[in-house]
């Protein structure tokens, strides 16, 4: 079951104007509709089911930012000796630079079977030629693939990720997904349950990207050590 809530242009425009989301760069997800979302081929083991679900909240869970998330649900079928679930939620044209950053919300609560979720893509496919398998790391140092462990980031709590994609210079990204992982088989009605909330691929500068992963720039450095020795 897939329930997308519309949204019109002229909602994303004034987002844009109001600095919620980057004029840079494609949104992948911010309260406007999903197209095109199903399952990726060969990618899909071990499960009875899934929903992907816009929602504006979920008992204590509230969107990160704006007023709609994703609700990512599923239930393993104990079938599989790994299971996992991947959705292509948006087909894309985007070329990497130099610049480029992968940023998304992520929630895991705590009634999940475990926070083995993330956001992959497909240059020219799923496999090999995709973002998973790079094992390239977030700003905490957190592998990309989705079974790598982020208890002590994302659960109970909302954890942005911020992926720098240089490391993919000249590429080009052809569709976008979400998807939940697991390096070994999970129990017949064991569920996974995720919220993901403003999914964007934007170009960040260097001084941009370290004023958002709180990484202090060598200027800000140097000035703070300039004052301090006054």
């Amino acid at each position: 079951m897939i329930k997308l809530r519309t949204w019109s242009l002229a909602i994303f425009v004034l987002m844009v104007l109001c600095g919620t989301i980057s004029a840079t760069g494609e949104v992948i997800y911010s309260e406007e509709e999903l197209e095109g979302v199903g399952p990726v081929g060969g990618l899909n083991k071990g499960i009875a089911g899934y929903e992907l679900e816009s929602i504006s909240s979920d008992g204590q869970v509230k969107p990160a930012k704006g007023k709609y998330m994703l609700k990512f649900m599923g239930t393993a079928d104990g079938s599989a000796s790994v299971a996992h679930c991947y959705l292509s939620i948006k087909g894309v044209d985007i070329e990497v630079t130099e610049n480029t950053v992968l940023s998304y919300y992520l929630y895991v609560p705590a009634t999940s079977i475990n926070d083995y979720f993330g956001i992959d893509f497909a240059f020219t496919n799923w496999y090999p030629d995709n973002l998973r398998d790079s094992h390239i790391t977030d700003q905490n140092g957190v592998d990309v693939h989705p079974y790598s462990n982020k208890t002590r980031y994302g659960r109970g709590k909302w954890y942005r990720r911020i992926i720098p994609l240089g490391g993919f210079e000249g590429k080009t990204i052809t569709a976008v997904g979400i998807a939940w992982d697991t390096p070994g088989s999970v129990d017949e009605g064991k569920e996974f349950i995720a919220y993901f909330d403003e999914i964007e691929i934007t170009e960040m500068s260097e001084a941009e990207l370290k004023k958002a992963t709180g990484e202090k720039t060598a200027e800000k450095k140097s000035a703070e050590t300039t004052e301090k020795k006054k």
